[in-house]
């Protein structure tokens, strides 16, 4: 929020909480009169209280177009919340769906036409990925403990049950011993973190697992991976992790639910494979890492995949283009 304020962006936060009782009122009446002090012609709520609560509260203020930002499959839904989402989509203008396959999934589960659905894909922003120099790759590699020659497994995914951590490591252990030298590095935190760091001191990986947690200069850090893995059950929207690895001319395994194959070419800028299956991961892993020509090719034509198709700056423009069209009246 400090970010958007520093370019003068006034920013309100409203701390909602439940959105059921007297203190969820006191907020509405809150956001009520902000509506009505910053004449707001258009709302975008994104997640279950905002395009709920949220958008019951823009359209009884009079907000003169509603869209909905859908990032998710919505699969961690309960029945009640998507009940009440069918309920409140009615007053939607619009929505924004962040790939294809979230549209169908919301089509299918909460009956949103088609028709009110524009795709806008993350986009990444080009000048924050540079090449990343030999030396500093060698520097970072020895500073982590990283033989020169190791064959680095990377991921980037937050350890939450549906991230399919578990399918991982089971991969790990099949591939353990038919990689002469190798590590995994692991960018992201969250509640089973700990858990993980456990099944690795039990399994004796500790000095071939690095856990790096929440970083931000990303690109350092891919750099010296020899491929990106992502291998969620479910929930999966459009990750910003894949369209990362990409634009670092790195191939990428990722399991086909979600958006996933909307990003990944199969076989031309990486694989994709089943979720919840460790023995597809395991060979995916083995043929990456017994092609490294294959490894190569993926990545260049990855990397020129985001850059044609999934930049910051094309994303931006058709944000813009959309919220024109929705104030004009051109998207109902």
């Amino acid at each position: 929020m400090e970010r958007i304020r520093s370019v003068g962006v006034p920013v309100e936060y409203i701390r909602v909480g439940r959105i059921y009782g007297p203190h969820a009122i006191y907020q509405a009446l809150k956001l009520l009169r902000l509506i009505k002090h910053y004449h707001i012609d258009i709302v975008q709520s994104y997640h279950f209280k905002s395009d709920t609560y949220g958008v019951f509260i823009s359209k009884i203020g009079g907000v003169k177009r509603i869209v909905s930002s859908r990032r998710d499959m919505g699969d961690l839904k309960k029945a009640h919340q998507v009940l009440l989402c069918k309920f409140m989509n009615r007053f939607v203008d619009h929505f924004n769906m962040v790939c294809d396959s979230v549209g169908k999934a919301m089509h299918k589960t909460e009956g949103i036409p088609m028709r009110k659905m524009t795709t806008i894909y993350n986009g990444v922003d080009l000048d924050q990925f540079p090449v990343v120099k030999m030396n500093d790759i060698l520097n970072l590699r020895n500073n982590l403990g990283i033989s020169p020659k190791a064959f680095v497994i990377g991921i980037i995914s937050y350890f939450r049950f549906e991230k399919a951590y578990d399918v991982f490591f089971a991969a790990i252990d099949k591939i353990r011993n038919q990689i002469p030298e190798w590590a995994v590095l692991i960018l992201g935190n969250g509640p089973l973190e700990a858990n993980f760091k456990a099944l690795c001191k039990t399994k004796g990986l500790e000095g071939r697992v690095k856990f790096m947690g929440s970083v931000l200069n990303v690109e350092r850090y891919i750099a010296l991976m020899d491929l990106v893995c992502l291998v969620p059950r479910s929930n999966e929207g459009f990750s910003n992790a894949i369209l990362e690895g990409m634009v670092m001319g790195k191939p990428i395994i990722a399991t086909d639910v979600g958006g996933n194959a909307e990003a990944v070419v199969m076989g031309d800028t990486g694989i994709l494979i089943p979720p919840n299956d460790p023995v597809q991961l395991a060979n995916a892993i083995l043929q990456l890492y017994q092609n490294p020509s294959l490894r190569m090719a993926m990545g260049e034509k990855g990397k020129k995949r985001v850059q044609d198709n999934f930049s910051l700056e094309q994303m931006v423009k058709k944000m813009e283009d959309f919220y024109i069209q929705i104030l004009e009246g051109k998207l109902r």
